[in-house]
């Protein structure tokens, strides 16, 4: 992995896109029943986006009390991963 080295600036980063993640949830649940939240995240770097390049794919999962509902974005906007994803052409993919 390339470090981003804390330099953001000049980083040609990337969105961060909501998803409905209903269509994941077994029949007869809910977002109130199940362990799924209605959103899900995916950041996509914008080389992935943008050119033909071969982008690998993460899934990371928030710890205890980090969901959607208890700390709102602060996971998939301030837990480090995006600025990494963008320097190394991956996208991160955020369950909720």
């Amino acid at each position: 992995l390339v470090s981003p080295n804390g330099q953001i600036d000049g980083l040609d980063l990337g969105s961060l896109i909501t998803f409905d993640q209903t269509a994941y949830m077994e029949a007869g649940y809910t977002s109130e029943t199940s362990a799924l939240n209605k959103i899900g995240y995916v950041y996509v770097p914008n080389t992935c986006s943008q050119n033909n390049t071969n982008c690998k794919v993460h899934v990371a999962f928030h710890g205890c009390l980090q969901t959607l509902d208890d700390i709102d974005e602060d996971f998939v906007s301030e837990a480090g991963y995006n600025s990494w994803a963008a320097a190394n052409d991956i996208i991160i993919l955020y369950p909720q």
